[in-house]
């Protein structure tokens, strides 16, 4: 009988060759079919994650967002009630308005100006 050393252990040849190669080409199918379905648990993994950041990031965006806008309400009613007399401040606060609202349509959010125009709920959001 034929001794088989393999990473410096010995073997001997498997009684039945058939048998042998039918099991590891069994083992073989096995391993491939959880390697296919590893890569498809990681893919459907990446996926969950980048909805998961692109929601949390939109939510953040608008949270922001709102909160521009109410620091732009707040200016735009200083700028009514302000001192013509103080021109500096008027100016001041106008250029400080501006980059806001700016910065707000940079972003996709403009104002809402028109008192003549309906308020529709598919295309406006209140604050």
């Amino acid at each position: 009988m034929d001794l088989y050393i393999y990473e410096n252990r010995q073997y001997l040849p498997p009684a039945d060759l058939a048998a042998e190669i039918q099991s590891l080409q069994e083992e073989l199918i096995d391993e491939r079919e959880r390697h296919l379905r590893t890569l498809a648990d990681f893919k459907n993994y990446r996926r969950r994650i980048e909805h998961d950041l692109n929601t949390i990031s939109g939510e953040s965006k608008r949270n922001i967002l709102l909160s521009l806008s109410d620091i732009a309400d707040d200016l735009e009613k200083a700028l009514q009630f302000a001192n013509e007399t103080n021109q500096l401040s008027v100016e001041w606060l106008q250029n400080v308005q501006n980059k806001i609202l700016t910065l707000l349509k940079t972003h996709g959010a403009f104002p809402f100006e028109r008192a003549d125009k309906l308020f529709d709920h598919n295309m406006h959001e209140t604050v």
